[in-house]
């Protein structure tokens, strides 16, 4: 193994593992953010450091996210190469939705320790989100969610995984996305099938056939070993 493909593997499995720890620590930290604006300022000042740690890691983790992904369409884009471009694609868009709206968690941030203008503040973060935030915002949930899908569905076409992975990843979507609004239980639930999913992509990546590097590798050929 070269030292190219030795630098690969650590970047794509690397970025999969920090992913994996800075969203789940910056969940657990995230204040309540149900309620408007001016409730969302108050539950930060009130969480006081743990709502900037939580805003940072939740902004840094998004380049992990997207690096982390492309290391996996790497992987399977053998053979599901058309499911593998698209969940790669949607996830550095929606790395960089993400990104943008992490930017305005961490002016919440300073905008909370304000706490005789969080009115005054309220009303321009809504206007925020109802305006110039919406596509960003949409690019970073759909994105997310398309990200993840079509990365399940890709592993699963490719059998490089095996099958509870992929069910795995599509269950932290439901849960998160579907499953929080009804429990909080569910976002926990959420949290550890991202964890798991993501150091086991993590794994998966790192144990790749040596041609990781090449982009468009021969359908009998470098991934036969790694299903076998």
């Amino acid at each position: 193994m070269s030292s190219t493909e030795r630098a690969q593997r650590i970047t794509f499995s690397g970025s999969l593992v920090v992913c994996a720890v800075l969203t789940v620590v910056s969940t657990s930290l995230m204040p309540d953010f149900s309620g408007g604006s001016t409730d969302r300022l108050e539950a930060i000042a009130a969480a006081g450091t743990s709502a900037t740690v939580s805003a940072m890691l939740f902004t840094i983790a998004q380049l992990f996210f997207a690096i982390g992904v492309v290391g996996v369409a790497r992987v399977v884009g053998d053979r599901a190469p058309v499911l593998a471009a698209l969940g790669a694609t949607a996830a550095v868009l929606s790395a960089f939705g993400h990104a943008v709206y992490g930017g305005v968690g961490l002016t919440m941030v300073d905008m909370a320790k304000d706490t005789a203008n969080h009115e005054a503040y309220a009303a321009v973060l809504a206007a925020g989100e109802t305006g110039l935030m919406i596509p960003f915002l949409v690019m970073g949930l759909l994105g997310t969610v398309l990200a993840i899908v079509l990365t399940a569905a890709a592993l699963w076409r490719s059998r490089v995984a095996a099958r509870w992975l992929p069910a795995a990843l599509v269950g932290f979507v439901v849960l998160e996305f579907a499953g929080s609004a009804l429990s909080e239980w569910a976002s926990y639930a959420a949290g550890l099938l991202f964890l798991v999913g993501f150091l086991s992509l993590a794994g998966i990546v790192a144990r790749a056939p040596e041609r990781l590097r090449d982009p468009a590798p021969s359908r009998s050929g470098p991934f036969a070993e790694a299903v076998s």
